[in-house]
């Protein structure tokens, strides 16, 4: 499970630059993906705020 949510993570941070760190991009990155926005959902529960937490997380990780 910890891999579609690394997917999703990659695909929606594509989409951060046009739509903003939110749910639209978590969304738009779902779609990309092929997985359906309420699985998006429980990855992220958070939306928009959950992937930005995420990406933080991630960016501290020396091991990416």
């Amino acid at each position: 499970m910890q891999d579609d949510r690394d997917r999703l993570l990659d695909a929606a941070l594509t989409h951060v630059p046009f739509e903003g760190m939110n749910d639209r991009a978590l969304i738009a990155g779902a779609r990309d993906i092929g997985m359906a926005p309420e699985l998006a959902r429980v990855h992220f529960p958070g939306g928009g705020a959950a992937l930005a937490a995420a990406l933080d997380r991630w960016l501290g990780d020396p091991a990416g």
